[in-house]
């Protein structure tokens, strides 16, 4: 289980870019976060492998939430491109947005 102070400033920013990326899919935050949101439910790779029955763009926003939380999801650009809808596309963007230039 990998855990991240929720007093901590990083962790808060991540936990928050997260939630913008989820923010049409919002039912994978349980998926992926134990109940008090401070910790991943399961190491990355078994929440990956888990996540075979889901929608490519469901596993995909995954990879990005791993990535924002721990560096571990692998997503790549051309998926980001290609598989996400205008919708999620948007909330990867405000995600991105807020990671990179809030303080």
């Amino acid at each position: 289980m990998i855990l991240h102070s929720s007093v901590t400033h990083m962790p808060c920013k991540r936990w928050h870019a997260i939630s913008l990326l989820l923010a049409n899919d919002y039912g994978l935050l349980d998926y992926i976060f134990t109940p008090d949101r401070t910790a991943l439910a399961a190491p990355a790779n078994e929440l990956l492998g888990a996540s075979t029955e889901m929608s490519s763009g469901q596993r995909l926003l995954i990879k990005i939430a791993l990535d924002i939380w721990s560096d571990e999801g692998n997503a790549n650009l051309g998926e980001i491109l290609t598989i996400l809808d205008p919708y999620r596309f948007e909330s990867f963007m405000l995600a991105l947005e807020f990671y990179r230039y809030s303080h």
